[in-house]
């Protein structure tokens, strides 16, 4: 496996290495997006089972990994481990930022949202669309088209999982959505009148729409 060798400037003024195939593996991609967007909170393996459906196996031969590498570190508690992020890693603030960009709450909600019949127009608005939001709070979401409530559910009851993170959802049909669109300030509900950020769609879908 090759390595990215990064030269940063610590304490100990080494170099650090990482391998390349960092966010390959889909349970580590899930590890890392939990990890850093909740950077305070620590896990037992059981804990990341029940929110990955994962077998113990493959995480303990992940969490190992991460921890070789510098990226996890473990607490015991009794007989088990609880671990959490590292954050005096040298790179911590560098990770954080691709792990939010590449495989964070963002790309996991266009990934999951995007296998839903239906979703015409996603969007997720108020303080997550600005980034003002606490790393603990809700995650509003507005969606418009014709969807199968029961898929829906399913898909947000895996993200909240995975997240950490509860997902508040409003969906409308589109003729429901024209019908909100037409309101004016200060009736026009903050999803409308806030900052977005795009899931499923783009703005001039919603522009369309509001014509």
């Amino acid at each position: 496996m090759g390595i990215i060798v990064l030269n940063v400037e610590n304490k100990k003024n080494k170099k650090i290495e990482l391998p390349l195939a960092l966010f390959r593996s889909k349970t580590r991609q899930m590890m890392l997006r939990l990890f850093f967007e909740n950077p305070d909170s620590s896990y037992y393996v059981r804990q990341l089972q029940a929110a990955f459906g994962t077998s113990v196996g493959t995480l303990h031969r992940e969490l190992t990994h991460l921890e070789e590498i510098g990226i996890l570190i473990s607490e015991p508690r009794g007989k088990l481990k609880l671990y959490s992020i590292d954050k005096e890693h040298p790179l911590y603030e560098e990770l954080k930022k691709i792990v939010i960009k590449t495989i964070g709450v963002e790309a996991a909600l266009k990934d999951e949202l995007a296998e839903v019949p239906g979703i015409k127009l996603a969007f997720t608005y108020g303080s997550f669309a600005s980034g003002q939001e606490t790393k603990s709070g809700d995650i509003p979401i507005c969606l418009m088209g014709k969807i199968d409530d029961k898929q829906l559910k399913k898909v947000f009851k895996r993200l909240e999982k995975q997240l950490g993170r509860s997902i508040v959802c409003t969906a409308m049909k589109e003729s429901e959505f024209r019908r909100e669109l037409k309101k004016h300030p200060p009736h026009l509900p903050e999803m409308f009148s806030g900052p977005k950020t795009f899931l499923v769609g783009e703005g001039d879908k919603l522009l369309a729409v509001s014509r």
